[in-house]
Protein backbone atom coordinates (compact mmCIF):
# COMPACT_ATOMS: atom_id res chain seq x y z
CA UNK A 1 0.00 0.00 0.00
CA UNK A 2 1.79 3.60 -1.09
CA UNK A 3 1.43 6.06 1.60
CA UNK A 4 0.92 8.94 -1.23
CA UNK A 5 -2.74 7.63 -1.79
CA UNK A 6 -3.31 6.83 1.71
CA UNK A 7 -2.45 10.65 1.85
CA UNK A 8 -4.66 11.65 -1.38
CA UNK A 9 -7.55 10.00 0.36
CA UNK A 10 -7.61 11.52 3.85
CA UNK A 11 -7.35 14.82 1.90
CA UNK A 12 -10.61 14.09 0.26
CA UNK A 13 -12.43 12.61 3.29
CA UNK A 14 -11.51 15.65 5.10
CA UNK A 15 -13.08 17.77 2.19
CA UNK A 16 -15.69 15.89 1.57
CA UNK A 17 -16.90 15.23 5.40
CA UNK A 18 -19.42 17.89 6.28
CA UNK A 19 -21.78 18.82 8.87
CA UNK A 20 -23.31 22.13 10.58
CA UNK A 21 -23.59 20.90 14.44
CA UNK A 22 -22.27 23.37 17.52
CA UNK A 23 -22.55 20.80 20.28
CA UNK A 24 -19.91 17.90 19.96
CA UNK A 25 -22.40 14.96 18.75
CA UNK A 26 -19.87 11.72 19.57
CA UNK A 27 -17.00 11.46 22.15
CA UNK A 28 -14.73 9.74 20.42
CA UNK A 29 -12.67 8.86 23.02
CA UNK A 30 -13.77 5.63 24.03
CA UNK A 31 -12.75 4.17 20.65
CA UNK A 32 -9.23 5.30 21.06
CA UNK A 33 -6.48 3.65 22.11
CA UNK A 34 -3.28 4.68 23.91
CA UNK A 35 -1.60 5.26 21.01
CA UNK A 36 -3.61 7.36 19.05
CA UNK A 37 -1.23 10.58 18.47
CA UNK A 38 -3.55 12.77 15.86
CA UNK A 39 -7.10 13.13 16.65
CA UNK A 40 -9.13 15.40 14.06
CA UNK A 41 -12.67 17.22 14.11
CA UNK A 42 -14.34 17.86 10.64
CA UNK A 43 -17.30 20.18 10.51
CA UNK A 44 -17.31 21.16 7.06
CA UNK A 45 -20.32 22.68 7.31
CA UNK A 46 -19.25 25.61 8.82
CA UNK A 47 -16.65 25.82 5.89
CA UNK A 48 -18.30 28.49 3.11
CA UNK A 49 -15.78 27.62 0.23
CA UNK A 50 -18.40 29.99 -1.51
CA UNK A 51 -16.70 32.56 -0.09
CA UNK A 52 -13.36 31.62 -1.51
CA UNK A 53 -14.72 31.73 -4.72
CA UNK A 54 -15.98 34.96 -4.65
CA UNK A 55 -13.16 35.97 -2.86
CA UNK A 56 -10.90 34.51 -6.13
CA UNK A 57 -13.24 36.64 -8.45
CA UNK A 58 -13.11 40.14 -7.15
CA UNK A 59 -9.57 39.34 -7.44
CA UNK A 60 -9.89 38.86 -11.23
CA UNK A 61 -7.84 35.01 -10.23
CA UNK A 62 -10.61 33.33 -12.17
CA UNK A 63 -13.24 34.72 -14.52
CA UNK A 64 -17.38 35.08 -13.71
CA UNK A 65 -18.31 31.69 -15.41
CA UNK A 66 -15.35 29.83 -13.48
CA UNK A 67 -16.78 31.45 -10.60
CA UNK A 68 -20.39 30.50 -10.98
CA UNK A 69 -19.27 26.53 -12.29
CA UNK A 70 -17.51 26.36 -8.72
CA UNK A 71 -20.55 27.54 -6.83
CA UNK A 72 -22.46 25.36 -7.93
CA UNK A 73 -20.59 22.63 -7.55
CA UNK A 74 -19.65 23.23 -4.49
CA UNK A 75 -23.28 23.90 -3.54
CA UNK A 76 -24.32 21.20 -4.66
CA UNK A 77 -21.65 19.02 -2.93
CA UNK A 78 -22.01 20.74 0.12
CA UNK A 79 -25.92 20.15 0.05
CA UNK A 80 -25.80 16.49 -0.22
CA UNK A 81 -23.26 15.80 2.48
CA UNK A 82 -25.35 18.28 4.78
CA UNK A 83 -27.80 16.11 4.57
CA UNK A 84 -25.87 13.26 6.30
CA UNK A 85 -23.60 14.26 8.38
CA UNK A 86 -23.72 16.06 11.33
CA UNK A 87 -19.37 16.30 12.21
CA UNK A 88 -16.59 13.54 11.47
CA UNK A 89 -13.84 12.22 13.70
CA UNK A 90 -10.38 10.84 12.04
CA UNK A 91 -7.87 9.34 14.96
CA UNK A 92 -4.50 8.22 13.80
CA UNK A 93 -2.50 5.51 15.85
CA UNK A 94 0.99 4.41 15.84
CA UNK A 95 -0.55 1.05 16.19
CA UNK A 96 -1.41 1.61 12.36
CA UNK A 97 1.91 2.54 11.44
CA UNK A 98 3.64 -0.19 13.22
CA UNK A 99 1.27 -2.66 11.26
CA UNK A 100 1.84 -1.51 8.42
CA UNK A 101 -1.29 -0.11 7.75
CA UNK A 102 -1.21 3.56 8.21
CA UNK A 103 -4.76 4.31 7.44
CA UNK A 104 -7.37 6.34 10.11
CA UNK A 105 -10.54 5.52 12.09
CA UNK A 106 -13.20 7.36 10.76
CA UNK A 107 -16.09 8.00 12.69
CA UNK A 108 -19.87 9.20 12.16
CA UNK A 109 -22.70 8.87 14.06
CA UNK A 110 -25.70 6.95 12.41
CA UNK A 111 -28.94 8.86 11.94
CA UNK A 112 -30.77 6.07 10.53
CA UNK A 113 -30.67 3.72 7.80
CA UNK A 114 -31.40 6.74 4.51
CA UNK A 115 -28.44 7.91 5.73
CA UNK A 116 -26.15 4.81 5.94
CA UNK A 117 -27.70 4.24 2.17
CA UNK A 118 -26.70 7.76 0.86
CA UNK A 119 -23.22 7.50 2.79
CA UNK A 120 -22.42 4.17 0.49
CA UNK A 121 -22.98 5.77 -2.12
CA UNK A 122 -21.12 9.19 -1.42
CA UNK A 123 -18.79 6.66 -0.18
CA UNK A 124 -17.98 4.98 -3.28
CA UNK A 125 -17.04 8.25 -4.99
CA UNK A 126 -14.34 9.33 -3.02
CA UNK A 127 -10.81 8.68 -4.57
CA UNK A 128 -9.66 5.42 -3.09
CA UNK A 129 -12.35 4.46 -1.18
CA UNK A 130 -11.25 0.88 -1.68
CA UNK A 131 -8.73 1.60 1.33
CA UNK A 132 -10.76 1.67 3.86
CA UNK A 133 -14.14 -0.88 5.32
CA UNK A 134 -16.85 0.64 6.91
CA UNK A 135 -19.27 -1.14 9.77
CA UNK A 136 -22.05 -0.25 11.82
CA UNK A 137 -21.81 -0.70 15.81
CA UNK A 138 -23.80 0.59 18.55
CA UNK A 139 -25.24 3.96 16.58
CA UNK A 140 -21.85 4.63 15.57
CA UNK A 141 -20.83 4.19 11.45
CA UNK A 142 -16.86 3.29 11.59
CA UNK A 143 -14.30 3.36 8.39
CA UNK A 144 -10.69 1.86 8.82
CA UNK A 145 -8.89 -1.13 8.14
CA UNK A 146 -10.27 -4.41 9.49
CA UNK A 147 -8.26 -4.72 13.07
CA UNK A 148 -8.59 -0.74 13.04
CA UNK A 149 -12.44 -0.85 13.23
CA UNK A 150 -12.23 -4.07 15.41
CA UNK A 151 -9.91 -2.50 17.87
CA UNK A 152 -12.22 0.74 17.58
CA UNK A 153 -15.26 -1.17 18.56
CA UNK A 154 -14.10 -3.52 21.46
CA UNK A 155 -12.09 -0.60 22.80
CA UNK A 156 -12.99 0.12 26.38
CA UNK A 157 -12.56 3.86 26.92
CA UNK A 158 -9.65 4.30 29.34
CA UNK A 159 -9.54 7.90 30.08
CA UNK A 160 -7.39 10.28 28.03
CA UNK A 161 -6.92 12.94 29.97
CA UNK A 162 -4.11 14.87 27.54
CA UNK A 163 -6.32 13.98 24.80
CA UNK A 164 -8.97 15.47 26.86
CA UNK A 165 -7.19 18.41 27.43
CA UNK A 166 -6.15 18.88 24.01
CA UNK A 167 -9.36 18.68 22.80
CA UNK A 168 -10.88 21.62 25.20
CA UNK A 169 -7.63 24.10 23.75
CA UNK A 170 -9.94 23.97 20.68
CA UNK A 171 -11.88 27.67 19.82
CA UNK A 172 -15.44 25.10 19.43
CA UNK A 173 -16.70 27.91 16.65
CA UNK A 174 -14.43 26.54 14.09
CA UNK A 175 -14.30 24.07 11.52
CA UNK A 176 -11.85 22.19 11.96
CA UNK A 177 -9.75 20.79 14.97
CA UNK A 178 -7.12 18.92 15.81
CA UNK A 179 -5.39 17.08 18.91
CA UNK A 180 -1.74 16.16 18.48
CA UNK A 181 -0.49 14.24 21.63
CA UNK A 182 2.99 13.25 20.79
CA UNK A 183 3.87 9.19 22.32
CA UNK A 184 7.28 8.64 24.34
CA UNK A 185 8.48 7.70 20.91
CA UNK A 186 7.38 10.38 19.26
CA UNK A 187 8.34 12.75 21.51
CA UNK A 188 11.96 11.01 22.33
CA UNK A 189 12.49 11.60 18.48
CA UNK A 190 11.62 15.11 18.72
CA UNK A 191 14.17 16.22 21.29
CA UNK A 192 16.99 14.28 19.20
CA UNK A 193 15.86 15.94 15.84
CA UNK A 194 16.10 19.75 17.71
CA UNK A 195 19.88 20.00 17.86
CA UNK A 196 20.17 19.26 13.98
CA UNK A 197 17.58 21.81 13.02
CA UNK A 198 19.44 24.69 15.37
CA UNK A 199 22.65 23.59 13.37
CA UNK A 200 20.75 25.06 10.42
CA UNK A 201 19.03 28.07 11.69
CA UNK A 202 21.65 30.11 13.92
CA UNK A 203 19.92 31.63 16.24
CA UNK A 204 16.84 29.80 16.86
CA UNK A 205 17.14 26.36 18.94
CA UNK A 206 13.79 24.02 18.83
CA UNK A 207 14.41 22.68 21.89
CA UNK A 208 12.78 25.51 23.26
CA UNK A 209 9.51 24.03 21.86
CA UNK A 210 10.28 20.12 21.80
CA UNK A 211 11.95 19.28 25.19
CA UNK A 212 9.28 19.56 27.00
CA UNK A 213 6.09 19.21 24.75
CA UNK A 214 2.96 17.76 26.16
CA UNK A 215 0.27 18.41 23.43
CA UNK A 216 -0.43 20.41 21.02
CA UNK A 217 -4.46 21.83 20.16
CA UNK A 218 -4.95 23.50 16.43
CA UNK A 219 -8.51 24.89 15.31
CA UNK A 220 -9.00 27.20 12.14
CA UNK A 221 -11.07 28.04 9.82
CA UNK A 222 -9.94 27.58 6.07
CA UNK A 223 -11.86 30.47 4.75
CA UNK A 224 -11.63 33.34 6.00
CA UNK A 225 -8.74 32.04 7.44
CA UNK A 226 -8.45 32.39 11.24
CA UNK A 227 -6.88 30.19 13.92
CA UNK A 228 -5.92 29.04 17.35
CA UNK A 229 -2.80 27.03 18.52
CA UNK A 230 -2.20 25.81 22.05
CA UNK A 231 0.76 24.10 23.26
CA UNK A 232 0.99 22.84 26.23
CA UNK A 233 4.80 22.32 28.05
CA UNK A 234 5.46 20.60 31.12
CA UNK A 235 5.37 24.09 32.95
CA UNK A 236 5.38 27.61 32.66
CA UNK A 237 9.49 28.06 32.84
CA UNK A 238 8.87 26.05 29.69
CA UNK A 239 5.90 27.42 28.44
CA UNK A 240 8.06 30.71 28.43
CA UNK A 241 10.70 29.43 26.32
CA UNK A 242 8.51 27.98 23.90
CA UNK A 243 7.49 32.33 23.50
CA UNK A 244 11.24 32.68 22.77
CA UNK A 245 11.42 30.52 20.28
CA UNK A 246 8.36 31.58 18.54
CA UNK A 247 8.96 34.97 18.50
CA UNK A 248 12.38 34.31 17.26
CA UNK A 249 11.17 31.97 14.33
CA UNK A 250 8.33 34.58 13.57
CA UNK A 251 11.18 37.45 13.33
CA UNK A 252 13.19 34.97 11.49
CA UNK A 253 10.53 34.48 8.69
CA UNK A 254 10.19 37.40 6.80
CA UNK A 255 14.28 37.93 6.81
CA UNK A 256 14.88 34.13 5.53
CA UNK A 257 12.36 34.70 2.69
CA UNK A 258 13.92 37.88 1.54
CA UNK A 259 17.28 35.69 0.85
CA UNK A 260 14.62 34.05 -1.53
CA UNK A 261 14.76 36.07 -5.21
CA UNK A 262 11.10 34.91 -6.31
CA UNK A 263 9.41 35.48 -2.60
CA UNK A 264 11.17 39.18 -2.36
CA UNK A 265 7.98 40.72 -3.18
CA UNK A 266 6.00 39.03 -0.55
CA UNK A 267 8.03 40.29 2.53
CA UNK A 268 6.21 42.72 3.28
CA UNK A 269 3.02 40.76 2.91
CA UNK A 270 4.52 37.64 5.16
CA UNK A 271 5.67 40.61 7.75
CA UNK A 272 2.48 41.79 8.01
CA UNK A 273 1.02 38.35 8.84
CA UNK A 274 3.63 37.86 11.06
CA UNK A 275 3.36 41.70 12.94
CA UNK A 276 -0.82 39.58 13.29
CA UNK A 277 0.58 36.74 14.88
CA UNK A 278 2.52 38.34 17.46
CA UNK A 279 -0.04 39.90 18.42
CA UNK A 280 -2.14 36.52 19.51
CA UNK A 281 0.95 35.36 21.11
CA UNK A 282 1.43 34.31 24.85
CA UNK A 283 1.99 31.87 27.74
CA UNK A 284 -1.41 31.19 28.92
CA UNK A 285 -1.94 27.87 31.57
CA UNK A 286 1.83 26.23 31.28
CA UNK A 287 1.43 26.78 27.46
CA UNK A 288 2.03 28.69 24.24
CA UNK A 289 -1.03 30.50 22.91
CA UNK A 290 -1.20 31.56 19.35
CA UNK A 291 -4.37 33.44 18.00
CA UNK A 292 -5.08 35.04 14.79
CA UNK A 293 -8.51 36.65 14.32
CA UNK A 294 -7.88 38.28 11.70
CA UNK A 295 -7.60 37.71 8.19
CA UNK A 296 -7.03 40.42 6.16
CA UNK A 297 -2.77 39.89 6.01
CA UNK A 298 -3.30 36.12 4.82
CA UNK A 299 -6.44 37.04 2.31
CA UNK A 300 -3.83 39.66 1.45
CA UNK A 301 -0.88 36.95 0.66
CA UNK A 302 -3.27 34.58 -0.87
CA UNK A 303 -4.56 36.94 -3.42
CA UNK A 304 -0.43 38.15 -4.55
CA UNK A 305 0.31 34.12 -4.47
CA UNK A 306 -2.56 32.82 -6.64
CA UNK A 307 -1.77 36.00 -8.63
CA UNK A 308 1.83 34.63 -9.09
CA UNK A 309 1.14 31.47 -9.74
CA UNK A 310 -1.49 32.36 -12.31
CA UNK A 311 1.37 34.76 -13.58
CA UNK A 312 3.85 31.71 -13.88
CA UNK A 313 0.90 29.36 -15.57
CA UNK A 314 0.64 31.62 -18.36
CA UNK A 315 4.45 32.37 -18.14
CA UNK A 316 5.11 28.85 -18.39
CA UNK A 317 2.33 28.13 -21.56
CA UNK A 318 4.08 30.88 -23.05
CA UNK A 319 7.40 29.35 -23.09
CA UNK A 320 5.33 26.21 -24.83
CA UNK A 321 4.34 28.19 -27.31
CA UNK A 322 7.75 29.36 -28.39
CA UNK A 323 8.93 25.90 -28.00
CA UNK A 324 6.20 25.00 -30.73
CA UNK A 325 7.66 27.29 -32.42
CA UNK A 326 10.99 26.52 -32.18
CA UNK A 327 10.71 22.56 -33.29
CA UNK A 328 8.62 24.35 -36.21
CA UNK A 329 11.66 26.23 -36.93
CA UNK A 330 13.74 22.96 -37.14
CA UNK A 331 11.44 21.02 -39.24
CA UNK A 332 11.66 24.04 -41.36
CA UNK A 333 15.01 23.40 -41.66
CA UNK A 334 14.89 19.74 -41.97
CA UNK A 335 12.73 20.28 -44.45
CA UNK A 336 14.24 22.95 -46.46
CA UNK A 337 18.10 23.10 -45.26
CA UNK A 338 17.20 26.63 -43.40
CA UNK A 339 15.04 28.19 -41.24
CA UNK A 340 12.23 30.04 -42.03
CA UNK A 341 13.30 33.59 -43.30
CA UNK A 342 11.79 36.86 -41.73
CA UNK A 343 9.25 36.97 -44.42
CA UNK A 344 7.64 35.39 -47.41
CA UNK A 345 8.74 37.92 -50.78
CA UNK A 346 7.93 38.46 -53.87
CA UNK A 347 10.17 37.62 -56.56
CA UNK A 348 11.61 41.38 -56.92
CA UNK A 349 11.96 40.67 -52.55
CA UNK A 350 9.05 42.86 -51.51
CA UNK A 351 8.01 41.21 -48.34
CA UNK A 352 4.43 40.12 -48.19
CA UNK A 353 3.72 37.37 -45.26
CA UNK A 354 5.04 37.11 -42.15
CA UNK A 355 7.05 33.74 -40.80
CA UNK A 356 4.67 32.97 -38.82
CA UNK A 357 2.42 32.18 -42.20
CA UNK A 358 5.74 29.73 -43.60
CA UNK A 359 5.84 28.02 -40.45
CA UNK A 360 1.95 27.06 -40.59
CA UNK A 361 2.27 23.24 -41.79
CA UNK A 362 4.64 22.51 -38.64
CA UNK A 363 2.30 23.82 -35.96
CA UNK A 364 -0.58 21.07 -37.56
CA UNK A 365 -2.26 23.79 -39.30
CA UNK A 366 -1.50 23.10 -42.99
CA UNK A 367 -5.24 23.29 -43.62
CA UNK A 368 -4.97 27.54 -42.86
CA UNK A 369 -1.91 27.75 -44.73
CA UNK A 370 -3.45 26.40 -47.93
CA UNK A 371 -5.85 28.90 -47.87
CA UNK A 372 -3.21 31.58 -48.22
CA UNK A 373 -2.28 33.24 -51.95
CA UNK A 374 1.15 33.34 -50.77
CA UNK A 375 2.07 35.51 -53.73
CA UNK A 376 -0.47 38.70 -52.60
CA UNK A 377 0.59 40.48 -49.14
CA UNK A 378 -0.68 40.27 -46.00
CA UNK A 379 -3.37 43.09 -46.48
CA UNK A 380 -4.84 41.92 -49.32
CA UNK A 381 -8.03 41.37 -49.67
CA UNK A 382 -8.41 37.71 -49.62
CA UNK A 383 -5.38 37.32 -47.61
CA UNK A 384 -6.65 39.96 -45.00
CA UNK A 385 -10.16 37.25 -44.40
CA UNK A 386 -7.66 34.69 -41.92
CA UNK A 387 -6.42 37.23 -39.57
CA UNK A 388 -8.86 36.40 -37.47
CA UNK A 389 -7.92 33.29 -37.84
CA UNK A 390 -4.38 33.32 -35.84
CA UNK A 391 -3.40 29.87 -34.31
CA UNK A 392 -3.60 29.39 -30.58
CA UNK A 393 0.22 28.96 -31.03
CA UNK A 394 0.33 32.52 -31.26
CA UNK A 395 -1.52 33.59 -28.92
CA UNK A 396 0.04 35.23 -25.63
CA UNK A 397 -2.12 33.74 -22.44
CA UNK A 398 -0.58 36.51 -20.39
CA UNK A 399 -1.97 39.71 -22.60
CA UNK A 400 -5.53 40.26 -23.77
CA UNK A 401 -5.23 41.44 -27.43
CA UNK A 402 -6.66 42.37 -30.38
CA UNK A 403 -7.63 39.59 -32.27
CA UNK A 404 -4.43 38.40 -34.92
CA UNK A 405 -1.97 40.17 -33.11
CA UNK A 406 0.59 38.42 -31.02
CA UNK A 407 3.79 39.23 -29.22
CA UNK A 408 6.09 36.49 -31.02
CA UNK A 409 8.29 37.88 -32.89
CA UNK A 410 11.80 37.42 -34.36
CA UNK A 411 14.77 39.99 -34.53
CA UNK A 412 15.61 41.69 -37.71
CA UNK A 413 18.00 44.05 -38.17
CA UNK A 414 21.68 44.97 -38.22
CA UNK A 415 23.67 41.89 -36.97
CA UNK A 416 20.92 39.92 -35.85
CA UNK A 417 20.02 36.52 -36.89
CA UNK A 418 16.76 37.57 -39.15
CA UNK A 419 18.91 40.61 -40.93
CA UNK A 420 18.54 39.39 -44.58
CA UNK A 421 14.55 39.30 -43.74
CA UNK A 422 14.56 37.26 -47.03
CA UNK A 423 17.53 34.96 -46.49
CA UNK A 424 16.97 31.63 -43.96
CA UNK A 425 19.76 31.10 -41.73
CA UNK A 426 21.35 27.92 -42.08
CA UNK A 427 22.53 26.18 -38.28
CA UNK A 428 26.14 26.03 -39.76
CA UNK A 429 25.85 30.05 -40.05
CA UNK A 430 25.00 30.21 -36.11
CA UNK A 431 29.08 30.05 -35.22
CA UNK A 432 28.32 31.80 -31.73
CA UNK A 433 26.54 28.24 -30.90
CA UNK A 434 22.77 27.72 -31.28
CA UNK A 435 22.19 27.44 -27.64
CA UNK A 436 23.65 31.03 -27.36
CA UNK A 437 21.76 32.52 -30.05
CA UNK A 438 18.22 34.28 -29.72
CA UNK A 439 16.40 32.95 -32.75
CA UNK A 440 12.16 34.41 -30.93
CA UNK A 441 11.17 36.18 -27.91
CA UNK A 442 8.07 38.05 -26.79
CA UNK A 443 7.74 41.50 -27.13
CA UNK A 444 5.58 43.76 -24.68
CA UNK A 445 1.75 44.34 -25.61
CA UNK A 446 2.92 47.89 -26.82
CA UNK A 447 5.02 46.02 -29.65
CA UNK A 448 2.15 42.95 -30.55
CA UNK A 449 1.75 42.82 -34.44
CA UNK A 450 -0.18 42.00 -36.78
CA UNK A 451 0.68 37.77 -36.89
CA UNK A 452 0.53 37.58 -40.72
CA UNK A 453 2.37 41.03 -41.51
CA UNK A 454 6.10 40.52 -42.24
CA UNK A 455 6.37 42.86 -39.21
CA UNK A 456 8.95 41.83 -36.29
CA UNK A 457 11.08 43.78 -33.64
CA UNK A 458 14.24 45.77 -35.35
CA UNK A 459 16.55 45.09 -32.89
CA UNK A 460 19.35 46.52 -34.50
CA UNK A 461 18.71 50.04 -34.43
CA UNK A 462 20.37 52.24 -31.80
CA UNK A 463 18.55 51.55 -28.17
CA UNK A 464 15.80 49.32 -29.49
CA UNK A 465 17.68 47.37 -26.53
CA UNK A 466 17.23 49.70 -24.19
CA UNK A 467 13.64 50.73 -25.17
CA UNK A 468 12.39 46.89 -25.24
CA UNK A 469 14.35 46.52 -21.33
CA UNK A 470 11.76 50.16 -20.42
CA UNK A 471 8.75 48.50 -21.72
CA UNK A 472 8.31 44.79 -20.62
CA UNK A 473 7.12 44.39 -17.17
CA UNK A 474 9.56 41.97 -15.30
CA UNK A 475 11.31 40.13 -17.95
CA UNK A 476 10.50 37.76 -21.38
CA UNK A 477 10.57 34.66 -22.36
CA UNK A 478 13.20 34.19 -25.38
CA UNK A 479 14.02 31.09 -27.62
CA UNK A 480 17.27 29.69 -28.72
CA UNK A 481 18.76 27.84 -31.50
CA UNK A 482 19.12 24.94 -29.87
CA UNK A 483 15.27 24.69 -29.69
CA UNK A 484 15.57 25.42 -25.64
CA UNK A 485 13.06 28.90 -24.34
CA UNK A 486 14.63 30.51 -21.18
CA UNK A 487 13.27 33.45 -19.03
CA UNK A 488 14.98 36.42 -19.46
CA UNK A 489 15.05 39.36 -16.50
CA UNK A 490 14.62 43.14 -17.48
CA UNK A 491 17.33 43.61 -15.38
CA UNK A 492 19.69 41.66 -18.30
CA UNK A 493 22.98 43.07 -19.06
CA UNK A 494 21.80 45.31 -22.85
CA UNK A 495 25.45 43.79 -23.31
CA UNK A 496 24.54 40.84 -22.69
CA UNK A 497 21.55 40.94 -24.84
CA UNK A 498 22.81 42.18 -27.95
CA UNK A 499 25.54 39.53 -27.72
CA UNK A 500 23.10 37.07 -27.94
CA UNK A 501 21.43 38.35 -31.03
CA UNK A 502 23.78 37.75 -33.07
CA UNK A 503 24.42 34.37 -35.09
CA UNK A 504 28.08 34.95 -35.35
CA UNK A 505 29.55 38.15 -33.46
CA UNK A 506 32.04 35.78 -32.01
CA UNK A 507 31.57 37.00 -27.91
CA UNK A 508 31.87 35.26 -25.41
CA UNK A 509 28.61 35.72 -23.02
CA UNK A 510 27.47 34.08 -19.83
CA UNK A 511 23.35 33.69 -20.25
CA UNK A 512 21.70 34.30 -16.88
Amino acid sequence: MRFSRVIAFLTAVTVTGAGLMPARAVDPVPHLDGETFVVVRVRPGKIDLTKAVSFLSSKKLIDQGQALAAGLAIGTVKASIDKNVDEMWIGMSTKGLDSGEPLPIIMIPKRDDEQVTSLKSMWARVPNSDLLKMEESNGMLFWGSESGIKAAKAAKGKPRPDLTEAMKSWNDNHSIQIAIIPTADQKKTLREFAPLLAARVPGLDPGEITNQLEWAGVSFDIFPPKARLFIKQADGKAATKAMNFAQKGLDLAPKMLAQQPDARDIVELVGKIVDEMKKGLKVENNGLLMEMENSQPILDLIGESAKKAQEAAKRMESMNNLKQIGLAFHNTHSAMGAFPSAAITSKDGKPLLSWRVMILPYIEEERLYKQFKLDEPWDSDHNKKLINRMPNTYKNPALKLENGKTTYVVPTGKETTFANPAKGVKLNEITDGTSNTLITMEVPASMAVTWTKPEDWDGGTAGAIEKLLAAVKDGFNVGFGDGSVRYMNKKIDPKVLKAILTPDGGETVEIP
